[in-house]
């Protein structure tokens, strides 16, 4: 892991063992916003393959399952699908995202396989729309919630072992490799993925809050399942 203080533009390399030094690896972190002035020989497999931000918004719930129930018997299901296709008409009128819905009728489906739309899809951002319901009419407000940092390291790792192995972190094929280097893998990876999670939630609330009712403590941490994928 290495921290730096700026965003940077990363080249990486091996080098075979010589008469000097053993094999090496390289890392060069040019200069982010220097980075049309460096001199490259030759584009990277990274470059090459950019690509516009993919999206995936989920809508909780559905078919069979309500989800919450409101005011004049107003049902969860119905209002995050309604919130989700307005918030894919939105970014996608950007043009700077591909947008994906893993429901896009009243239809159910299981929690997991929400996710795996995702995977298919890949996504490089997994948001679930959810509208609770409370006793007390005068409660209003969103929150964002991201995984919290004591769920699921260890649903995860066994996660690993009941999944498809090449599915568990973007793509990147587990199968046999021993157990230990399985588990660190997935777990820096689930580390990655939470201090973006975090990243991303405080900017939504920065900005929402601008225009949007607030609950207080916005920014919460849950074990929620659709939340516990590493990637």
């Amino acid at each position: 892991v290495i921290e730096v203080s700026a965003q940077v533009d990363p080249r990486s390399f091996a080098l075979q063992a010589n008469d000097q030094a053993g094999h090496r690896l390289v890392v060069d972190l040019y200069d982010y916003q220097a980075k049309q002035s460096v001199p490259v020989v030759k584009k990277s497999v990274q470059e090459s393959a950019k690509r516009d931000v993919i999206i995936a918004i989920d809508a909780g719930h559905g078919g069979e399952d309500p989800g919450a129930t409101g005011p004049n018997r107003l049902r969860e299901k119905d209002v995050v699908l309604a919130f989700a296709k307005e918030l894919h008409r939105q970014l996608a009128a950007t043009g700077r995202y591909h947008v994906r819905l893993t429901r896009d009728t009243d239809r159910f489906i299981p929690l997991r396989q929400r996710v795996a739309i995702a995977r298919q899809h890949k996504a490089d951002l997994f948001i679930s729309i959810h509208a609770d319901a409370v006793g007390k009419g005068n409660v209003r407000g969103m929150s964002v919630y991201t995984l919290s940092e004591t769920s699921s390291d260890k649903e995860a790792a066994e996660l690993a072992r009941k999944e498809n192995l090449s599915d568990v972190i973007a793509g990147v094929d587990l199968y046999g490799e021993p157990g230990e280097v399985t588990d660190i893998l997935i777990d820096l990876a689930q580390r990655e993925t939470k201090n973006f999670s975090a990243n991303f939630a405080r900017k939504v609330v920065d900005y929402a809050g601008k225009s949007t009712k607030l609950l207080q403590r916005t920014h919460r941490f849950a074990g929620f399942r659709v939340l516990k994928a590493p990637d």
